[in-house]
């Protein structure tokens, strides 16, 4: 079977050959039910290089030693929808749950920092909701908390718009109002921006976590 793009089209084996290359290099399993969607989103690639098959990107990925091809690849496969406050049962456990355990455990060694690291950030919207819940909590537990943040994903796009901390009103419309207004500020073309005292508490990282 075959899928169609607009240039090229995907052998089995093509499919195959890259399918094994990112389940081997970032552990993420592609069934053939994902052919559609890895077609679709690699075959602006192909175009921009004006590759004829993806026999040829693949070939392509595999010679380059600086990296940046697979690094290309992989943020083009692993691109997610997300937005704040996604798992609500999540989040809720964190509060509930996570900050008064990690705070009784600080306060018994008689250090009072907090380390988070958040695996798979993606495009920062899960980091920016745990660091919200993070400083509200602990902006009521009295004392001089030192909060940081670690926040890791494999995708360089991802991260840069993590960075950045602009998204747009659909991405932000979970939010309660009043962290709205505490922690974002709405931008000219009417996307929103995280404030500094929020982007300052998290450190982002590219991170393969099969490595």
């Amino acid at each position: 079977m075959e899928v169609i793009t607009n240039y090229v089209e995907i052998r089995d084996e093509e499919y195959r050959l890259i399918r094994d290359l990112v389940y081997s290099r970032f552990g993420i399993s592609l069934g053939n039910d994902k052919k559609t969607l890895v077609v679709g989103r690699l075959s602006k690639i192909l175009r921009s290089h004006q590759y004829q098959s993806f026999e040829q990107f693949y070939q392509y990925v595999i010679n380059d030693r600086s990296g940046k091809a697979l690094s290309l690849l992989i943020d083009h496969i692993s691109t997610n929808h997300t937005y704040f406050f996604r798992e609500d049962d999540h989040f809720k456990y964190f509060r509930e749950i996570v900050l008064p355990q990690l705070a009784q455990r600080a306060r018994e060694i008689g250090r009072l920092d907090i380390r988070i690291w958040c695996a798979g950030c993606s495009s920062g919207e899960e980091a920016y909701t745990l660091a919200m819940l993070t400083k509200e909590y602990f902006q009521n537990e009295g004392g001089n908390w030192e909060l940081r943040l670690l926040a890791t994903d494999i995708s360089s796009n991802a991260l840069e718009k993590a960075q950045t901390g602009i998204y747009a009103t659909e991405n932000i419309e979970r939010i309660p109002t009043d962290l709205k207004r505490k922690y974002f500020r709405k931008l000219p073309d009417g996307r929103w921006q995280v404030n500094d005292s929020l982007k300052q508490m998290i450190l982002f990282r590219r991170l393969n976590l099969m490595r």
